[in-house]
This record gives structure tokens, sequence and C-alpha cells, in this order.
């Protein structure tokens, strides 16, 4: 059995049904928070910045999700997801 992403319990995608689609939701957690969690957006920006860093909307493929938050954040994030050094300048 997969282990289980250690950020799972505090995060939006493992917790909520993420709006109108909660299919959408169980398929995110079975590809990320059960087991693929290592690939996750959201894991690596934690990773990266701490979990205060990322933004409430990011999903785990580094799409946003309206029913997370606002985009306001995710134009830089883009950068920090295929750019380690990117690190340094978001925020």
């Amino acid at each position: 059995m997969a282990s289980l992403c250690k950020y799972a319990t505090t995060c939006p995608v493992f917790t909520a049904a993420l709006g109108p689609l909660p299919h959408v939701g169980l398929r995110y957690r079975r590809a990320y928070c059960r087991g693929g969690w290592d690939t996750c957006a959201r894991f690596v920006v934690a990773e990266q910045l701490g979990r205060s860093g990322v933004p409430a909307e990011l999903l785990p493929n580094g799409d946003a999700s309206p029913h997370l938050g606002s985009r306001e954040r995710l134009v830089r994030l883009g950068a920090l997801l295929h750019d380690s050094n990117a690190v340094q300048s978001f925020g």
C-alpha cells in the first residue's frame, strides 16, 4: 500500500470535495495523496517554500482550481515548478 503524503491532513485537495466535481478530487487523491505525492505541485512548493507558501488554489497537477481560491499567485508559481532557482523570487 502506498504511503500517504505528509501534508494530506491539512491539504484542501485531500480534505475537500473540490466543488461540484467530487470525482475529480478522488482522482487527485488516488494519483497524488496516496502514492504520487512526490510529483504533486502542492508537495513540491511546500517542500521548497514551506506549507504556508502553497497557494490555496494550486492543484496537484499545477493547474488552478476556482473552487480552492483565486489565481492571483499562480502566475509566478509556474516558474517555481519548472525552475528551482525561482524559489528565491517567489513570495
